[in-house]
């Protein structure tokens, strides 16, 4: 799948298969000015996010302003990091280690969510990866999956997998003190 920006002028694919390309490239609306036409590409430790080919790549996300791209990748075998790099081009720079995305952003825009630690706690930290902190004690049973933001921005719903039940579990997480509470329904009997 692909993801717009908030503008509609710009197009990032989901994670690719090993055999495709990462591709970031403005579209034309039928209102749009011809010359915002071009090709987005950044520059990472040697390589073109436009030819950049890697299975271990996932988790783009756009900025609410359309203005940063946000994307996980695997380097050299080491742990996923993640990324921001300019929507219409430039050097891309990490802003998280041992993370993984998508990234999930605050209402405002000023906060980000991410997993990280193997998948063991959920993160916030600044759009700009600075002030991170743990959300979630790791806990041997469950492997974060995915978070988002609640609408006043005060809490987060998150996938995770519950390695003892082998099923995947959704809850809320409160921000301020990290406490859990099911969304599911109660189990038939």
């Amino acid at each position: 799948g692909f993801h717009r920006n908030v503008d509609g002028d710009r197009l990032a694919p989901g994670a690719p298969a090993a055999s495709q390309a990462w591709s970031v490239r403005n579209i034309e609306r039928p209102t749009s000015n011809p010359a915002r036409r071009c090709s987005a590409a950044g520059v990472h430790t040697g390589f073109d996010v436009g030819r950049y080919r890697q299975p271990g790549s996932n988790g783009l996300t756009f900025s609410p302003d359309g203005n940063r791209i946000y994307y996980s990748v695997t380097v050299k075998e080491g742990p996923q990091a993640i990324y921001q790099i300019p929507a219409l081009g430039g050097p891309s720079r990490k802003i998280a280690e041992n993370a993984r995305g998508p990234v999930a952003f605050s209402p405002d825009g000023k906060t980000i969510a991410f997993i990280q630690d193997r998948s063991k706690t959920i993160v916030v930290a600044n759009a700009d990866g600075s002030s991170a902190r743990d959300v979630t004690p790791p806990e041997d049973d469950k492997r974060w999956i995915r978070a988002a933001f609640s609408p006043d921005g005060s809490k987060l719903a998150a996938f995770y997998y519950s390695a003892s039940e082998s099923v995947d579990r959704l809850c809320e997480v409160n921000i301020a003190d990290g406490t859990q509470r099911s969304l599911e329904p109660p189990a038939w009997d």
